[in-house]
C-alpha cells in the first residue's frame, strides 16, 4: 500500500475529456459509402483498419494520418481505378475531422474544477498537434491544467518521463483515461495509478485487458466518481503512514531499551572485571606472603641445622643415665620456636 500522498493527476483527452471517437465513426461510414460501389462495407472497414496498423509508424496517430489511410485503401480497393473525384471527397471528409465541434463528457468541468490547486493537473494526449491544441482551446478547459503534453505515443518512459518533470514521480501521480493500452496499462508499468474510466467507443487498437490483478489498477464508471476515489486513496494512504509511522516508533523504543540494557550490562560486567582484579590481587599477594613465610622457615631450619649438627649430640646418655640426645632435641625446638618469632612475626588475619 502507497505511503506517499498523491500530487499529480493526468488526463487523457479524446474520449476522456471529450468525444472523439463518435466523429471518426461518422466518417468512416461516410467513407465505405464512398465506395460502395467496388466493396461492401465491412470489408472496406477491415481493409482500412489494416491500413492504419500499417501507417501507424509512418504518420502516428491523429486525423491527418486517418486520411492518408482511407485514400490508400481506395486505391486498394479499386485497384488504382478510383475516380479523382472521390479522393477530393476523401479530403474533405478528412478536412471535416479537423473542425468538427467539441464536446465535453459529464461531469468533466466539475470534476477539474475541484481538483485544480489540490493537484498538478497535466493533460496527456496522442495526436495532431494543431488539431489537439484546437480542441482545447475551444473545450474552455485550459486554465484547470498545470501542463499540457500531446505525445507521438504513450509508454511507461513517456509517463516516467512526464510525470517526473510536472510532478513528483509517477508513484505520487494518477493516470486517468479511456485507453486501457495507452492510458492504463503503461501508466501503471511506470508506477502510477492507471483510473480507467470506460466509453462506449473505443478505437478497436486500443482494446487490451484489464489489469485487474494490478495494486493500482482502478475503475469507476464516470468522472464524476472521480474525487471520491481520490478520497478513500489519500485516507488510505494517511492510515498507511500512520501505520509505518507507528512501526518505526515502536523498533525507536526497542532499540532505547535494548541500548539501555547494555550499557547496564557492560556497567556490571565492568564492575565485576574490576572485583575480579582486586581479588586476584590479594590472591597473589597473600600467596607471595606464604611463599615468603615458608622461606623463612626454612632459612631457619637451615640455621639450626647449621649450629646444632645431630652428630655433635651423643646418641646415648652417660653412666648416670641421662638421655642427651632428647635434651638437645628440645634444646633444638626451643632454639627453633625463638629464631620463628624473630624472623616470622605473627600476623593478625593472615592465613
Amino acid at each position: 500500500m502507497a505511503t506517499r500522498p498523491l500530487t499529480t493527476i493526468g488526463f487523457d483527452a479524446d474520449d476522456t475529456l471529450w468525444q472523439n471517437e463518435q466523429y471518426y465513426r461518422l466518417t468512416e461510414a461516410h467513407f465505405t459509402g464512398l465506395l460502395a460501389d467496388f466493396a461492401e462495407g465491412p470489408k472496406i472497414s477491415e481493409r482500412l483498419l489494416e491500413a492504419e496498423k500499417r501507417n501507424l509508424r509512418h504518420y502516428g496517430f491523429g486525423i491527418k494520418g486517418f486520411t492518408l489511410s482511407m485514400i490508400e485503401t481506395a486505391i486498394e480497393i479499386t485497384e488504382g481505378k478510383i475516380p479523382a473525384g472521390v479522393i477530393a471527397k476523401i479530403l474533405d471528409t478528412g478536412r471535416e475531422l479537423l473542425s468538427h465541434p467539441v464536446e465535453t463528457m459529464p461531469h468533466v468541468r466539475d470534476t477539474l474544477e475541484a481538483l485544480a490547486g489540490k493537484y498538478l493537473l497535466v493533460m496527456i494526449t496522442k495526436g495532431d498537434l494543431f488539431d489537439q491544441e484546437r480542441k482545447l482551446a475551444q473545450s474552455g478547459l485550459g486554465d484547470f491544467f498545470d501542463a499540457v503534453e500531446i505525445v507521438s505515443d504513450k509508454t511507461a518512459v513517456t509517463y516516467r518521463r512526464i510525470f517526473a518533470k510536472v510532478g513528483d514521480g509517477p508513484e505520487r501521480a494518477m493516470m486517468v483515461g479511456n485507453s486501457l493500452k495507452s492510458d492504463i496499462v503503461p501508466a501503471i508499468a511506470a508506477g502510477s495509478y492507471g483510473v480507467f474510466v470506460p466509453h462506449e467507443l473505443t478505437w478497436v487498437l486500443e482494446h487490451v485487458d484489464e489489469p485487474k490483478e494490478a495494486p493500482r489498477f482502478r475503475k469507476i464508471g464516470h468522472l464524476g466518481e472521480l474525487r471520491d476515489l481520490i478520497d478513500r486513496l489519500s485516507q488510505a494512504a494517511l492510515a498507511a503512514l500512520i501505520s509505518l509511522l507507528g512501526r518505526r516508533l515502536r523498533k525507536q523504543r526497542r532499540a532505547l531499551r535494548l541500548g539501555r540494557r547494555f550499557r547496564l550490562l557492560r556497567s556490571s560486567r565492568q564492575r565485576l572485571d574490576q572485583d575480579a582484579e582486586g581479588s586476584a590481587e590479594a590472591t597473589t599477594r597473600r600467596d607471595l606472603g606464604i611463599i615468603g613465610r615458608s622461606s623463612q622457615v626454612a632459612f631457619s631450619l637451615t640455621v639450626v641445622s647449621k649450629l646444632m649438627p645431630s652428630s655433635s649430640v651423643p646418641k646415648k646418655a652417660s653412666s648416670s643415665g641421662f638421655d642427651r640426645s632428647k635434651i638437645a632435641r628440645k634444646a633444638n625446638l626451643l632454639l627453633l620456636e625463638k629464631l620463628i618469632f624473630i624472623c616470622w612475626p605473627a600476623r593478625t588475619g593472615s592465613v
